[in-house]
C-alpha cells in the first residue's frame, strides 16, 4: 500500500500493487494514480500518537504491512511492519531481554 498525496502532503488516497495490476496495459497512458486509488480509512491510517503495539495489532487484523501516519489530513510518515518489528527488537534488547528472533539489518532497507 502506498500513499497518494496532493499539495502540502495532503493524503488523497492509497494505492496498492493490485490496483495498478488491475489497469489494462492499454490504459496505462490514460489513467492517473489518483484515479485508481482508494480512499484511506481507519484500516490503513493511524495518528502520530498511536502506540506501536496498537499499530501492530491493526496490521495483524487487516493484513496491511504498511500504515499511513496522518495528522490534520497531512501524511507525516509511513510505518511498516518491519519498522515495528525492529522497534520491538530494540526495546527488548534495551530492557535486557533477548528478542525471540534476531531481525537482520540491511534487508529491504
Amino acid at each position: 500500500m502506498f500513499p497518494v498525496v496532493g499539495e502540502s502532503n495532503r493524503l488523497l488516497g492509497c494505492v496498492t500493487t493490485r490496483d495498478v495490476k488491475n489497469v489494462s496495459r492499454e490504459e496505462w497512458d490514460n489513467r492517473t494514480v489518483q484515479e485508481i486509488s482508494s480512499p484511506c480509512s481507519e484500516l490503513n491510517v493511524i495518528g502520530p500518537d498511536t502506540f506501536a503495539m496498537e499499530a501492530l495489532s491493526l496490521m495483524s487484523r487487516t493484513g496491511n504491512s504498511r500504515l499511513m501516519v496522518v495528522e490534520n489530513g497531512e501524511l507525516v510518515a509511513i510505518v511498516s511492519l518491519k519498522d515495528l518489528l525492529r522497534f520491538i527488537s530494540t526495546k527488548l534488547e534495551l530492557e535486557g531481554r533477548e528478542p525471540p528472533v534476531k531481525i537482520p539489518t540491511g534487508i529491504g532497507s
